[in-house]
């Protein structure tokens, strides 16, 4: 359970206020917010306190939610990968957050446009056998852009799993056409 999402949402909802004005207000994109509103990525301390005083709530509504998550970020994944925040977004590790930084430049550049984080590719919709539902197949790439007309899909792998491998070869047979693929790695193989 995200508590931070859930009282975001609550004061957002109460408030009746906008992701794009939240994203304008803290100097973040909206992606980040809308992230932030889905529950996917908890903001540090420094745009959690930005929330709340464009919420014009009480210093520390959100910090019991921030401990918590910070005594998380301390696990390291089985590959080694540790959690990096930057502009109060927690990415799954030091390589894709470098990336996001090399990405939000091209950005700001006018080298890209419309940068997505975590964007989700259904690789095979749910279905019923036998009466039980078999969920889903998705994807979920580290970003999208665009780049010279180009929509581009990015993945970024310190080491490439066998379920991502099949997932990749999946979403190259449906979308290969649609999307440029591009995998950044750090060249390490499971």
């Amino acid at each position: 359970m995200n508590d931070f999402k859930e009282k975001f949402n609550e004061i957002r909802t109460e408030k009746n206020v906008k992701i794009k004005d939240i994203a304008e207000y803290c100097g973040v994109t909206q992606s980040c917010i809308s992230m932030i509103k889905s529950g996917v990525r908890v903001p540090g301390k420094d745009l959690t306190a930005k929330i709340e005083k464009f919420f014009d709530v009480e210093e520390g509504t959100f910090e019991k939610n921030f401990v918590r998550r910070v005594k998380k970020i301390k696990r390291i994944s089985k590959y080694n990968a540790k959690k990096t925040m930057v502009d109060g977004i927690l990415f799954d590790s030091k390589i894709e957050s470098r990336r996001y930084m090399v990405l939000k430049s091209m950005l700001d550049k006018g080298k890209i446009s419309d940068l997505a984080l975590q964007p989700e590719f259904i690789l095979q919709e749910s279905f019923v056998h036998d009466g039980k539902v078999a969920r889903a197949i998705k994807y979920i790439a580290d970003f999208s852009y665009f780049e010279n007309g180009k929509h581009v899909v990015e993945d970024v792998k310190g080491v490439a799993t066998q379920a991502y491998s099949l997932k990749k070869k999946m979403f190259l047979k449906k979308f290969g056409k649609k999307y440029d693929f591009r995998e950044i790695t750090t060249g390490r193989k499971k």
